[in-house]
């Protein structure tokens, strides 16, 4: 079984991409340019070594989409390739949507980012489903918005790791450390506020303005025509699981073609107000630790202060770079492995997608090779 599975993967993996249209240089961070089909090459070859199911790559020039492949297999079992319409689990990109969202609101006045989340609510933390625990610690009143954002609240990433619990591990707002579970917390804020469940939102203000139709927070029957597998190291496909409640953590359903029509609006302006993308790219605090899983290892290091590595709403940010403010946001499950990163300045943006537990070993050599990539924080990030 394992040998047919890396049978596959390399023999898939080598096909070429699939329809996009695209100039024949592609525009580095640095000026200088590369073919695209040396870039198509380069992919392949790395896609090919390192036994990945399928890739999707999107890169943007002065925000607009000016490369779009797709590599290998939505469904190595089946030979079914992957296409630039096919359905891949979104994982955490599911929080730069909502980030957009929250700053929107901020904008609107709708939300208060400074105001404790608790009196957004309008009951006590005993009364706040699956946050009771939250109670028993004072701390817990000063969490605002902002703070659940931009991953500063002091919860864990996730309560499975915690016994099913929550609860804060240092005072709110004083530090960084990754919280999915702060993410889920602000989606009860929002739609506490607006009184809307979450989904409804983001479909009315963004799916549907931007002709996102293979894009959902919860699984929909018609994308089953074509949705990718996650496929583990071995090349075993892996359940898309089908999920039926919108988690603005981690619940979106999209393909590369949708998301990069969402990363092309929010560089060009024409997603959200200028006033609620300063709000959403302002930086809360330094992160000065060495890795960011596991979320509380907290190795310090200053490694890091030369690109300004901190967190907005929802993204990452990079805002001491020679090319201007990047901003960037992950997306990880089993079977699934993402990365985008975008500059402003230079209009530059690139989206990686993989349907596989080895994608996430080609991303920084095809961003150091197509685009000089040269502050990317991988130690930090953890990609081998």
């Amino acid at each position: 079984m394992r040998r047919l599975a890396f049978a596959a993967v390399t023999l898939f993996a080598a096909l070429p991409a699939h329809a996009g249209v695209a100039p024949e240089r592609l525009l580095r961070l640095d000026g200088s340019t590369i073919r695209v089909d040396e870039v198509d090459q380069f992919i392949a070859a790395q896609v090919k070594a390192a036994h990945v199911a399928g890739l999707a790559v999107a890169i943007l020039e002065h925000g607009e989409v000016a490369y779009l492949r797709t590599f290998g297999w939505r469904d190595i079992y089946h030979r079914l390739p992957l296409a630039p319409d096919t359905v891949m689990y979104g994982a955490s990109f599911s929080k730069a949507v909502f980030g957009a969202l929250v700053a929107t609101l901020a904008d609107e006045k709708v939300l208060d980012l400074d105001r404790p989340v608790i009196e957004l609510l309008g009951k006590p933390w005993s009364a706040v489903p699956r946050y009771d625990d939250l109670a028993y610690d004072p701390r817990a009143n000063l969490i605002t918005s902002r703070m659940l954002m931009s991953h500063t609240s002091g919860l864990a990433n996730l309560r499975q790791l915690e016994g099913n619990r929550v609860r804060i591990h240092f005072e709110p707002g004083t530090q960084y450390a990754y919280s999915g579970e702060g993410i889920n917390l602000m989606q009860l804020v929002v739609e506490a506020v607006t009184r809307r469940p979450v989904d409804e939102l983001i479909n009315e203000r963004f799916f549907g303005p931007l002709g996102m139709a293979r894009t959902s927070m919860t699984w929909q029957p018609a994308l089953a025509d074509n949705t990718a597998a996650g496929h583990d190291r071995r090349g075993r496909a892996l359940e898309h699981v089908q999920r039926q409640k919108a988690r603005a953590a981690g619940s979106m359903d999209t393909t590369i073609t949708d998301f990069a029509s969402f990363l092309s609006a929010m560089m060009r302006g024409k997603l959200i107000s200028a006033t609620a993308k300063q709000l959403l790219l302002a930086p809360r605090v330094a992160i000065r630790f060495a890795q960011q899983f596991p979320t509380f290892a907290m190795n310090p290091t200053d490694a890091n202060d030369k690109i300004g590595l901190s967190y907005g709403l929802g993204w990452g940010l990079l805002t001491k770079t020679p090319y201007g403010v990047g901003y960037f946001k992950e997306g990880h499950d089993d079977g699934w492995g993402h990365y985008a990163l975008a500059f402003d300045k230079p209009g530059i943006g690139v989206i990686l997608m993989s349907n596989s537990d080895n994608g996430e070993q080609v991303f920084r050599a095809i961003l150091e090779r197509v685009l000089h990539d040269d502050v990317t924080p991988w130690s930090w990030e953890g990609y081998p």
